[in-house]
C-alpha cells in the first residue's frame, strides 16, 4: 500500500466543492462572474496539481487560496449559507495541506490540516473530521516517520468511522486501518498491525482486491518480525485471490515478494523460480519498469553466489530495460517521479556491475529532477546514496560533502530518520578515519533523534553503532553495556530482533576474548550464539545460522578447543556451499583457515585462505580481503615463510589504505616490523613501527574522553613494548647511538598518559566555568550513581544478601549503575570537548612534551636514583637514570617478574616476615634490584613499576647489599641496629629495602614535570592540618546515645610479648570493604585515637577535625578544606578494581537524628571536583592505593584523583591493615614530620622502620606507600 493511494483517497473523501456551490443553489446574478472565475480556478488547479513539478504545484496552491479569498468577499458571505461556505472552505484547505505534503512541507500542511479541522468541528461534520484527521496521520505517518502520533490521530479517525452510518464510512473504515497496519508494524506492534489488518480484510468481499492487500500486509508484519513461513503462507492466500481475480499486475507483485522471502532464507533456487514467473507475467503485460526491477533481483542473487558472468548478463538486460524505459518516461513530462525511481534502479544496476562512476551519474540525474520537483526527500535520499557511493570508492571527503548537504535538506523539512540515519553515516566516516570520538558525538545526535521520536528500531541500530565504536576503543566492556541496552530494548519493542542481537552480544564478548585475553568471554560469546542459533532454527534462517556458526567456530578457537572450532567450522561451509551462499562461504573458510592455522595444520589453513581471498575478490568485497590477508601472513610466517608473509601484510596494509581504514593500517605494519626484527633487518623493523605509533598516538589524540583513550591505549601496548626491545637490540648492536635513551622515551610515552592529560587538565582549570546544564547533568547523574551505589552496598552486606530476590534488586541495580555511569562519562567528555583550550592539552606532541633522557635528568637530585621497569613477553628492562649517568639492564620475563611478585605480595599478608615473605623479598629482589645493586648506596629511589610491580612494596623487598641502617632525624647522629633488631635472626640475611633507601613511587617519570608544572608558584595553605576520622556508619551505633562512648566490642590492646602472628590474629578490626559485618560496615575505634594523638602534635588554631556524625561528605568536599596543608581521612577505604569510579573513601552514612546521609562515599568521580591544594593527602584506609590494573595506564584509582585535585604527594596502601596497626604507624609518621621536620617521605620512612625494629611484620609496615613529589 504506498503513500500515493492514500493521498488520493484522502482528497477524495475532502470532497472539494467550492465550483459546485452555484449547482446547489443557483447564485444571484451580481456574483455570477466571482462563481465563474471559482469555477475557472478550480479547473486550472485540479490540472496544475496532477503535474509532478514543484512549480506547477505550488501554482495549484495560488489557485485555491485565490478561491478562498472569494469565498470569503463579503457579497459572496451575504448570498452563499455559511455551512455551505465553510464546507467548501474546509475541504480546499485539506487540499491545500496535501500539496504541500506532496512537496513535504509538512509544517505548512499540519498548519492547513488544523484549520480544515477546526472548521468540520465547528461544522459537527464528522466524516470531514474523520478524513482530516486522516491527512494528519498520512503526514505523521509517511512525511515525518512519527508513527505514534500518526497512530493517534488514524484511531481518532477510525472511531468516527464505526458511529458513522454513512456508506461511504465502511470503505473509508478499511483504508484507514490498512494505513494503521502500516504504521503499526513500524513501530514494532506486531499483534496491533495484524489486528487493524484484520479488521480491514473483514470489511472486504473474500475475492476482493482489498482482502488481497490486508493479507499481504499481514505477510509483512510477519516478515518484518521475522517469521517467514508465516509470512509466506500470507502471501500464498493473497496470490490466490489475485489468480482467481486474474490481476497479473498483482500476481506479479506478489510472486516477487515470495521470492525475496526464500532469498531471505537462503533458498535462492525457489527465489529464482518466483522471480522468473514474475518477470514472466512483466513481459506479457509490457511492464519494462518493474522487468528492470526483476532482473536486478535475479542478477543479486547470482552476484551473491559468486557465479559473475549470470549477474552481469542479467544486469545487463536490466540496464537496457532501464534505459528504454527513461527515454519513454523522458518524453511525458507528467511521469518525472517514475523517472527518479528508473534512474535509481539503473544506478543501483551499474552498482552491481561494480561501475560506481556511472552509478554516481545516474543517481546525478535522479537528483535533479527530485529537485525540480520539490520533493525534498526525495533529493536527500539520493544525495544521501551519492555519498555513500563516493564512500565505497574511499573518497570519504566527497562522501562527507555529500553527506553534509543530505542532511541540511532532511534537518530542513525535518525527517528525522532520514537525519539520524545520515548522521549514522557521517560517523561511520570518522570511524573508518580513527577518528573516534567525532563519531561518537555524532552518533549520539542521532540517537537523542531516535528516542525523542520513541523509534525503538533505529535508537537499537545506533547503539548497535555506538558499540562499535566503543569496541574499536578497546572499550570492551562498554561496548557490550550497550549491546546488552539494545536487547533490552528490542525484548520490549522488536522481538523479532532478538536472535540477531544476542548474536552481536556475542560477537562483543569474543572481541573482549580476543584482545583482552579473556577466556570466559569466549564462554560467554558460545552461550549468547547458541541462543541466537536457535533463533536461527526457529526462523528457519540458513544465512544466519551460518553467520553464526563462524562465530562458534572463532570461539572455539581463542579457547584452544581446534576439533570443536574445525567442526562447527566445516559444518558452516557445508550450509553455504549447500544453499550456494558465496559470501557467507568466503567468511567461513576465513574462520576455517584461522583455526587450522592455530592447530598447527598450515596447509589446509593455507588452501582456506586462498579460496576465501579468491571469493572476496570476485565478489569485490574489499574489506574481506583485507581479513584474508591477515589471516594469510599468519599462516605464512607460522610456515616460516617471512618473505611471502611480508607481501600478503603488504597488500592488506594497501587496501586498508585504499577504504580508508585506519585502525586496520597499524596491524600489519606491527607484524612486518616482527618479521624484519627476527630476520636481523632492525632497522626496516624500526620503520614500520614508526608507522605505526605515529598513527595510533593520532588516533588516541583524538578521543575526548579519558577513559577511551585509556581503553583504546591498553589495546596498543604490545606495539610499544616491540617497540622498546627493538630499540634494545639496536642499543645492543651499537650503544654509541643513543638508542638506550630513545628506548626510555618510547616507555616514557606507553604508561600513565591519561594521568598526564588529568594533571595538565587540572592546571588548566578546564572543568572551572563549564556549561552550568552540562555540569547539572552531571551532577544530577553523579547523585543517581550515588545513591544506586549506596543501595546496592547496603544490599551486599544485609542479613539476607543470599535471597534470591535481594540478589536479583542487586544484579538490578549493578545494571542501572554500569549505565549511568556511561552516562556520566559522556557528559564529562563533553564538559571537556567544549572547552577551546582543551584540544590543546590532549594534543601534545610525544616527542616534544613527553620526557626524553635529559629532561628527566632534570628533574633528579644528586641523591635520587629512578628505577624504571619495562616488563615484556620475552623479556624486561630496567634503567637505572641519576642526573649525570643512565644504564640499562635486561631482566627476566614479565611472565618470570609477575610470577614472584604475586608469590611476595600475597605471603606479605599471611604471617611474620621471617617465617613466609622473606624468602620472596629475597627472590624478587634478585629478580629487579641485583642488576643495579651497585648503584643503590645512599640513595633516594624513585620507583616506576610496570604490570604486577605496582602492587609491590618495593619497601618491604630485601636489600641486596645490607649496610647498617642510618635512621637519624635532623641533629641524630646514626647507631647502627643489632642483629637481632634488623631481623637477621636465624639466619634470614633480610634487612628491608626501606632501611637505606627513602622509597616513593611514581606512574611515570614524565608526571612529575607536569605534576611540578602544576604546583609552580602555589603558595603553601596558611593552616596545617585538617582530619577526618571515626565516622558513623550504623543506625545502631552508641554515639546516638552517648556521645563519648565506645562499642563493647573494642579490641583489647594488642600485647607486645606476643608474637607477630598472635598479635595480627588479635587485631579484630580492619579498614577494608572486605571485612564488614553482616549489617554494614564497622565502626573504626582506633581511627579517632589516631587522630587524636596527631591533633595533639599541631596548634589547635591550625588545624580542623571532624569526628562521628561530623565526619561526612558535605566536611569532606568543604571548600574550607583548601586552607589546610596536610589533609588526612581515617576510615574505611574501598577500591573497585572493575570500575574504578566508584572507589571510594567511607563517611558517615547518619546525621545525629538518624537520618541516612547521601553521597556517604567520597569517590573519584568527586575528587575530580575537589579543589585540595594539598602538600600531603593521607588515606589511612585500606587499598587506597589500589584500583583497575590498566595496561599501559597502570592502576587507576583514588591516587590519580587526589593529584588532580591538587595533592603534591599521596600516602596510600596496598592492602588491608589492621586498625590498630594503621593507628600506630600513622602517629609515628606524623611525629616524624611534625616534629622531627621530615619530609613526608623520610617520615615514612622513619615510621616504618621503628614499626620494623619493634619486630613487627611488613604485612603491618609495609602497606603505606608514598607517590609524588619528594622534594
Amino acid at each position: 500500500m504506498t503513500r500515493e493511494v492514500f493521498t488520493s483517497i484522502n482528497a477524495a473523501s475532502l470532497g472539494l466543492q467550492i465550483a459546485q456551490s452555484p449547482a446547489t443553489k443557483p447564485a444571484p446574478s451580481p456574483i455570477q462572474p466571482l462563481i465563474d472565475k471559482a469555477s475557472q480556478l478550480y479547473k486550472e488547479a485540479i490540472e496544475l496539481s496532477k503535474q509532478p513539478s514543484a512549480a506547477a504545484k505550488r501554482q495549484a496552491i495560488t489557485k485555491y487560496e485565490e478561491i478562498l479569498k472569494i469565498s470569503r468577499l463579503p457579497e459572496v458571505r451575504a448570498v452563499i449559507p455559511q455551512k455551505a461556505r465553510s464546507y467548501d472552505e474546509a475541504s480546499i484547505l485539506g487540499t491545500i495541506a496535501i500539496i504541500y505534503g506532496n512537496l513535504n512541507e509538512n509544517t505548512k500542511a499540519l498548519e492547513y490540516f488544523e484549520q480544515a479541522l477546526a472548521i468540520s468541528r465547528e461544522l459537527k461534520d464528522r466524516l470531514l473530521e474523520a478524513g482530516t484527521l486522516f491527512g494528519f496521520g498520512n503526514i505523521y505517518g509517511f512525511n515525518l516517520t512519527e508513527y505514534t502520533k500518526a497512530v493517534g490521530y488514524l484511531e481518532q479517525a477510525l472511531a468516527i468511522l464505526r458511529e458513522s452510518k454513512e456508506p461511504e464510512a465502511r470503505s473509508q473504515q478499511g483504508v484507514t486501518l490498512l494505513a494503521l497496519g502500516v504504521f503499526y508494524r513500524e513501530l514494532g506492534e506486531k499483534q496491533k498491525a495484524i489486528d487493524a489488518y484484520n479488521q480491514a480484510q473483514s470489511l472486504y468481499d473474500n475475492q476482493s482486491k482489498e482482502k488481497a492487500q490486508a493479507l499481504s500486509g499481514i505477510a509483512g508484519v510477519y516478515g518484518t518480525f521475522g517469521e517467514p513461513k508465516k509470512e509466506r503462507e500470507y502471501l500464498d492466500q493473497a496470490l490466490a485471490i489475485h489468480k482467481a481475480n486474474n490481476d497479473l499486475p498483482e500476481q506479479a507483485n506478489t510472486l516477487t515478494s515470495l521470492a525475496s522471502n526464500y532469498e531471505n532464507l537462503g533458498e535462492t533456487e525457489k527465489a529464482l523460480d518466483y522471480y522468473r514467473q514474475a518477470l514472466e507475467i512483466y513481459r506479457q503485460t509490457k511492464d519494462l519498469f518493474r522487468q528492470g526491477l526483476t532482473l536486478g533481483y535475479i542478477s543479486l542473487i547470482y552476484s551473491g553466489r559468486g557465479d559473475r558472468s549470470s549477474a552481469e548478463k542479467y544486469i545487463q538486460q536490466a540496464l537496457e530495460l532501464q534505459k528504454t524505459v527513461q527515454k519513454q518516461l523522458e518524453q511525458d513530462v507528467k511521469s518525472q517521479r517514475n523517472q527518479i525511481i528508473i534512474l535509481k534502479q539503473i544506478a543501483s544496476s551499474y552498482l552491481s556491475l561494480g561501475d560506481t562512476q556511472q552509478q554516481i551519474y545516474y543517481l546525478n540525474q535522479g537528483r535533479i529532477i527530485a529537485h525540480e520537483l520539490g520533493k525534498t526527500q526525495e533529493e536527500a535520499d539520493i544525495i544521501s546514496s551519492i555519498g555513500l557511493a563516493y564512500y565505497h570508492l574511499g573518497e570519504t571527503q566527497k562522501a562527507k560533502e555529500n553527506f553534509t548537504q543530505a542532511l541540511k535538506l532532511q534537518t530542513e523539512i525535518k525527517d528525522f530518520q532520514g537525519e539520524a540515519k545520515t548522521l549514522v553515516n557521517i560517523a561511520s566516516i570518522h570511524r573508518q578515519s580513527g577518528e573516534f570520538q567525532q563519531a561518537l558525538d555524532i552518533l549520539n545526535q542521532a540517537l537523542e533523534i531516535s528516542q525523542q521520536k520513541q523509534n525503538s528500531l533505529l535508537e537499537g541500530s545506533i547503539l548497535f553503532d555506538i558499540s562499535y565504536v566503543y569496541r574499536d576503543l578497546g572499550a570492551d566492556e562498554l561496548g557490550i553495556e550497550k549491546s546488552k541496552e539494545v536487547l533490552a530494548i528490542y525484548q520490549q519493542s522488536n522481538p523479532y530482533l532478538v536472535g540477531s542481537t544476542l548474536y552481536s552480544i556475542g560477537v562483543a564478548y569474543l572481541q573482549s576474548c580476543f584482545y583482552q585475553e579473556k577466556p570466559e568471554d569466549c564462554r560467554q560469546t558460545l552461550d549468547y550464539s547458541n541462543q541466537a542459533l536457535k533463533y536461527a532454527h526457529e526462523k528457519a534462517s540458513v544465512s544466519n545460522e551460518i553467520t553464526i556458526l563462524g562465530t562458534i567456530t572463532k570461539a572455539y578457537e581463542l579457547l584452544e578447543d581446534y576439533p570443536q572450532a574445525i567442526k562447527n567450522g566445516e559444518k558452516a561451509l557445508e550450509l553455504s556451499r549447500k544453499y550456494n551462499l558465496k559470501n557467507k562461504e568466503m567468511s567461513t573458510l576465513g574462520f576455517l583457515s584461522a583455526a587450522y592455522e592455530r592447530a598447527g595444520d598450515y596447509q589446509k589453513a593455507l588452501d582456506a585462505s586462498k579460496q576465501s581471498l579468491l571469493l572476496s575478490q570476485q565478489l569485490g568485497d574489499l574489506t574481506s580481503q583485507v581479513t584474508v590477508y591477515k589471516i594469510q601472513g599468519t599462516i605464512y610466517k607460522s610456515m616460516k615463510q617471512p618473505q611471502l608473509a611480508i607481501e600478503v601484510y603488504n597488500q592488506e596494509l594497501k587496501l586498508a589504505q585504499q577504504i580508508g581504514d585506519i585502525s586496520e593500517q597499524t596491524y600489519p605494519l606491527y607484524k612486518i616490523a616482527i618479521i624484519e626484527r627476527d630476520r636481523g633487518n632492525l632497522n626496516k623493523a624500526k620503520t614500520q613501527i614508526e608507522s605505526a605509533i605515529n598513527i595510533i598516538e593520532n588516533t588516541r589524540s583524538k578521543v575526548n574522553s579519558n577513559d577511551l583513550r585509556t581503553a583504546y591505549f591498553a589495546t596498543v601496548q604490545d606495539y610499544y613494548k616491540f617497540y622498546i626491545d627493538l630499540l634494545m637490540q639496536l642499543h645492543k648492536k651499537d650503544p654509541s647511538k643513543g638508542y638506550a635513551a630513545e628506548a626510555l622515551h618510547i616507555s616514557e610515552r606507553s604508561r600513565a598518559r591519561s594521568l598526564i592529560d588529568l594533571l595538565n587538565e587540572a592546571h588548566a582549570k578546564i572543568l572551572k566555568g563549564a556549561n552550568p546544564e552540562l555540569v547539572q547533568q552531571e551532577r544530577d547523574l553523579r547523585q543517581k550513581i550515588d545513591a544506586r551505589d549506596a543501595r546496592r552496598l547496603n544490599l551486599q552486606t544485609s542479613a539476607n544478601k543470599n535471597d534470591p530476590n535481594t540478589k536479583e534488586t542487586i544484579q538490578t541495580l549493578s545494571t542501572e549503575i554500569s549505565n549511568l555511569l556511561g552516562q556520566y562519562k559522556e557528559v564529562q567528555a563533553k564538559i571537556r570537548a567544549n572547552n577551546p583550550e582543551y584540544a590543546k592539552l590532549i594534543n601534545p606532541n610525544p616527542e616534544k612534551d613527553i620526557l626524553q633522557l635529559p629532561q628527566i635528568q632534570q628533574q633528579l637530585d644528586k641523591n635520587t636514583l629512578l628505577l624504571q621497569y619495562s616488563l615484556g613477553e620475552e623479556r624486561s628492562y630496567l634503567w637505572a637514570v641519576t642526573p649525570t649517568s643512565m644504564q640499562v639492564y635486561t631482566l627476566p620475563s614479565r611472565e618470570e617478574i609477575e610470577k614472584v611478585a604475586t608469590r611476595f605480595y600475597e605471603s606479605l599478608q599471611q604471617g611474620s616476615a621471617s617465617d613466609i615473605s622473606i624468602p620472596n623479598a629475597q627472590q624478587l629482589s634478585k629478580l629487579i634490584l641485583a642488576p643495579v645493586a651497585d648503584k643503590l648506596s645512599g640513595k633516594r629511589l624513585v620507583i616506576v613499576a610496570d604490570g604486577g610491580l605496582q602492587t609491590i612494596p618495593f619497601a618491604a623487598l630485601a636489600d641486596i647489599t645490607p649496610q647498617p641502617p642510618s635512621l637519624q632525624g635532623k641533629g641524630e647522629k646514626s647507631k647502627p641496629l643489632s642483629s637481632q633488631e634488623r631481623g637477621l635472626e636465624r639466619g634470614s640475611q633480610y634487612q628491608p629495602l626501606m632501611v637505606n633507601h627513602e622509597i616513593l613511587n611514581l606512574p611515570s617519570a614524565s608526571t612529575i614535570a607536569f605534576q611540578r608544572q602544576q604546583l609552580a608558584n602555589r603558595k603553601p595553605a596558611p593552616k596545617a592540618l585538617a582530619i577526618l576520622a571515626d565516622p558513623v556508619f550504623n543506625a545502631t551505633d552508641c554515639r546516638f546515645t552517648s556521645k563519648d562512648c565506645r562499642e563493647t566490642d573494642t579490641p583489647q590492646p594488642i600485647n607486645s610479648n606476643l608474637d607477630t602472628r598472635s598479635q595480627l590474629e588479635q587485631s579484630a578490626l580492619s579498614r577494608s570493604a572486605k571485612n564488614l559485618k553482616r549489617n554494614g560496615w564497622e565502626r573504626l575505634l582506633y581511627t579517632g585515637d589516631e587522630a587524636k594523638a596527631i591533633l595533639q602534635l599541631i596548634p589547635s588554631e591550625s588545624s580542623l577535625q571532624a569526628f562521628g556524625f561530623d565526619a561526612n561528605y558535605n566536611w569532606a568536599t568543604s571548600s574550607a578544606l583548601n586552607q589546610y596543608r596536610i589533609l588526612h581521612f581515617a576510615t574505611h577505604g574501598i577500591a573497585d578494581p572493575k570500575e574504578p569510579g566508584l572507589s571510594g573513601i567511607i563517611l558517615s552514612k547518619y546525621d545525629r537524628k538518624r537520618n541516612e546521609i547521601l553521597p556517604s562515599k567520597l569517590t573519584l568521580g568527586d575528587l575530580f571536583n575537589q579543589d585540595y591544594p594539598a602538600e600531603l593527602i593521607v588515606l589511612s584506609a585500606c587499598e587506597t592505593g589500589l584500583g583497575k590494573n590498566v595496561n599501559g595506564e597502570g592502576l587507576v584509582g583514588l591516587t590519580r584523583g587526589l593529584m588532580y585535585a591538587g595533592a603534591a604527594r599521596v600516602a596510600v596502601s596496598l592492602w588491608k591493615v589492621s586498625d590498630e596497626g594503621t593507628s600506630i604507624l600513622m602517629q609515628e609518621f606524623y611525629k616524624q614530620m611534625l616534629q622531627e621536620g621530615k619530609t613526608p617521605a623520610e617520615a615514612l620512612r622513619a615510621a616504618q622502620s621503628k614499626l620494623w625494629q619493634e619486630g613487627r611484620s611488613p604485612y603491618e609496615w609495609a602497606a603505606f606507600t608514598m607517590q609524588g613529589e619528594w622534594r
